[in-house]
């Protein structure tokens, strides 16, 4: 994780030297494993955490720095929920054909306190095991 903080610091500033860091949105992501034998598994159709789970670290702009705030979500999310949350933190409607959810609302408020509803009423999987 240092070694990827460094780069993304790198490109702040790279942005910077061109003057576009003030309005550029940095989004990072990765894959997940295939969980190469833990748990005797190989596929990543499994909930554990080599299969599960993957890095996603959201930069706002700096210009939105201030209305903005860090957060570790402890809630299911998706790759399927990047395009969203990139477009609400530009300040672009999300089309309701959109299948992902804006991740934005963890990164404005204390979610917690202020919004009962449950992040996702249901989860598509993907993958399956076992002849499901």
């Amino acid at each position: 994780m240092t070694h990827i903080d460094l780069q993304l610091m790198s490109l702040q500033v790279a942005l910077t030297g061109v003057e576009l860091n003030e309005n550029t949105i940095i989004a990072f992501t990765s894959d997940h494993g295939e969980m190469l034998g833990d748990h005797d598994f190989y596929r990543k159709a499994v909930g554990h955490e080599g299969s599960a789970r993957v890095p996603l670290i959201i930069m706002p702009a700096p210009s939105d720095a201030a209305a903005l705030h860090g957060a570790v979500v402890d809630e299911v999310v998706e790759l399927r929920d990047i395009m969203p949350t990139l477009l609400d933190l530009a300040g672009v409607t999300v089309p309701d054909s959109c299948d992902g959810k804006s991740l934005a609302r963890f990164l404005r408020t204390d979610v917690g306190a202020t919004d009962p509803q449950p992040w996702r009423e249901w989860l598509h999987g993907e993958h399956v095991y076992f002849g499901q």
